[in-house]
């Protein structure tokens, strides 16, 4: 069998601007309200993102009542749209911290939200990403782990006489998809472990869009064999409706702040694309 070889991809493509939770600008104050039941004049606790009045509200923390903010005289400031996104998007990087206060990881969440805030829509990468993705997979020793199926569908696969992998395995080990069978018993990669609740993963990312697994390459010694797998994979950093009517998203005033900047025509700022990659090696042989 040549290589490298896509040996798994999901159904769901990669670099899909198509895709609900990359949806922005397309909907008016009356469907948030009506739809949704999102009212864009308390969604924020610093300004009234509607009418651009600036609130009395120093704490984005605080639970106050939607009607305790709608009753606030109008005697504070006025300013212009782009300062009050700027209030918005500075309130939504306090809540984020709700979510993300330890660890090498913590700040990701930050650099995200502002990579929003520049309004490129353009992918974003890291290499503390990647090495998150790296982290979870070699930790992953589940029965489920995507990496141990590869391990074991290769082990099976491979001829050792002649150190490679037969073509006439191939409908053995493939589905009419072209996906190695093992994976599809696997759960692949994400970030939704305890830890990820607290150093920022499981907001940034949490699960993935869209995967690819290539097996790049492959070397066999006698009985055993040395393999390097690539993981490829791909999130949105961009909120759809099932999102906000979540019941326990909903209640978090960072879901619907998030929500009216990326989908309310008035603000419309660009979803984007998470973009995570690592390489990891495998080992193993005939005798174990």
């Amino acid at each position: 069998m040549p290589l490298p070889a896509l040996i798994y991809q999901t159904l769901r493509q990669m670099d899909d601007d198509k895709a609900k939770d990359m949806h922005h600008g397309d909907l008016d104050a009356l469907t948030l309200r009506n739809k949704l039941n999102l009212d864009v004049d308390t969604v924020s606790a610093r300004v009234n993102a509607r009418t651009l009045r600036l609130l009395n509200q120093p704490n984005p923390y605080m639970m106050s009542s939607p009607y305790a903010i709608a009753a606030i005289p109008d005697t504070m400031p006025v300013v212009s749209r782009e300062e009050a996104a700027a209030l918005m998007f500075d309130e939504f990087r306090e809540l984020a911290k709700l979510f993300s206060f330890h660890g090498e990881y913590q700040h990701i969440i930050t650099e995200m939200i502002t990579h929003m805030q520049g309004n490129s829509g353009t992918p974003y990468s890291s290499p503390l990403l990647d090495q998150a993705l790296r982290e979870q997979i070699m930790s992953d020793r589940s029965e489920q782990s995507s990496l141990l199926k590869i391990k074991s569908a290769l082990k099976a696969a491979i001829n050792y006489e002649y150190g490679l992998i037969p073509l006439n395995e191939k409908d053995d080990l493939f589905d009419e998809k072209g996906n190695l069978k093992e994976v599809n018993a696997a759960v692949l990669p994400k970030f939704d472990r305890l830890i990820d609740r607290t150093n920022g993963l499981v907001i940034a990312v949490h699960d993935m869009w869209a995967a690819h697994i290539t097996l790049e390459s492959l070397e066999v010694t006698g009985d055993s064999f040395r393999a390097k797998v690539h993981y490829r994979i791909q999130d949105h950093f961009g909120l759809d409706d099932d999102d906000v009517l979540n019941p326990v998203y909903r209640e978090f005033r960072i879901f619907r702040l998030w929500f009216v900047l990326q989908r309310w025509k008035e603000y419309g700022y660009r979803p984007f694309i998470t973009e995570i990659n690592t390489t990891v090696e495998i080992s193993g042989g005939r005798g174990e």
